[in-house]
């Protein structure tokens, strides 16, 4: 038996008149019903063709079909579909006809890196249809530049690592952060690191395990493995100060004392051009000339530059005078 509809697909055969043939004006031969379908309009979208893990920056296919509410495709569905990102903006390709029931973009174009999915909608039988794709995970483009993050520029006593790691982030030509990247730490010019490699994170972000600044300019390298093609950049320089300590002062002093009453005594480490020096210092000591020191410990570490001692005590009666000292790269210091 055959049966035969007016409709091409996608359609609905609802209960009512048919007629039966048998052979041709009524003779013998093969028996067939007819019967009138309607086709039902498109009132849906599916995803066809669909990402798979795009990367950023590189176009990809992507296909939008036109189906009616049983989810066939309705060959003769036409109109203007567009793609749109549920996080962010497509760079390009978001928007095409459909033509015989599908929507084609041939170049869909992502720009950020990370989790997302793409979006269909379309004005299809009198109402906006949308439907999202499944989520996807946008890749970064090769790595394109290195940049300076956090730790650039910083100044502490010779001889100390720098409170903040240099530290720096990989990107693509995007912009988009790139994970999984050797970085390489090189001082140029004296001090030291420890963990002078390492591998970007997915946040495309990599630091130095620590930066020890000798006196004076200090310079730290740090670039990626392979440098990228022109006109990428492939590393970039750290800039950090060893202030060397020269000199030493107090800044509180007593003019008078009596035996066995406690008095303060400040001083300061001082860099060649007399600015006080960051910082962990020197251990600073004091001693006093024809009589014991005592009360407070009498000696201190610097901190920022400022040794402090509190509550010290001179036991003898007389005149007195007090003595600061610090050990510094081999010499002594003494105020």
């Amino acid at each position: 038996n055959v049966v035969r509809a007016t409709a091409g697909s996608g359609g609905d055969a609802p209960a009512g008149t048919f007629f039966l043939y048998q052979g041709a004006s009524g003779g013998s031969g093969d028996t067939f019903l007819e019967f009138t379908a309607t086709a039902l309009p498109a009132e849906a979208l599916q995803f066809g063709q669909y990402p798979g893990q795009p990367t950023a920056g590189q176009p990809f296919g992507a296909t939008v079909r036109l189906v009616d509410r049983n989810g066939k495709l309705v060959p003769v569905g036409t109109g203007q579909v567009t793609l749109s990102l549920a996080t962010g903006t497509l760079t390009s390709g978001g928007s095409a006809g459909a033509t015989q029931g599908v929507a084609t973009f041939p170049a869909v174009v992502i720009p950020g890196a990370g989790p997302n999915r793409l979006i269909a909608r379309a004005f299809l039988n009198g109402a906006w249809r949308e439907v999202a794709g499944t989520a996807f995970d946008v890749a970064p483009a090769l790595p394109h530049r290195v940049v300076v993050w956090t730790g650039n520029v910083q100044t502490v006593p010779a001889g100390a690592a720098v409170p903040v790691r240099p530290t720096v982030r990989v990107e693509d030509v995007l912009g988009n952060p790139v994970g999984g990247v050797t970085v390489t730490f090189v001082p140029t010019g004296g001090g030291s690191v420890t963990g002078g490699t390492a591998v970007t994170a997915a946040n495309g972000l990599a630091s130095v395990g620590s930066w020890t600044l000798a006196a004076g300019a200090n310079q730290l390298v740090a670039s990626i493995t392979p440098t990228p093609a022109p006109p990428g950049v492939g590393s970039v320089t750290f800039l950090g100060t060893g202030q060397a300590a020269q000199a030493l002062r107090f800044t509180s002093y007593p003019t008078a004392a009596v035996a066995g009453a406690p008095f303060n005594v400040t001083g300061e480490v001082l860099d060649g051009a007399g600015q006080v020096i960051g910082g962990s210092g020197p251990v600073v000591s004091l001693s006093a000339t024809g009589a014991s020191l005592g009360g407070g410990a009498t000696s201190q570490a610097a901190t920022g530059g400022i040794a402090a001692f509190p509550a010290l005590v001179l036991t003898q009666a007389g005149s007195r005078a007090i003595t600061a000292q610090a050990q510094v790269g081999g010499g002594t210091l003494s105020v």
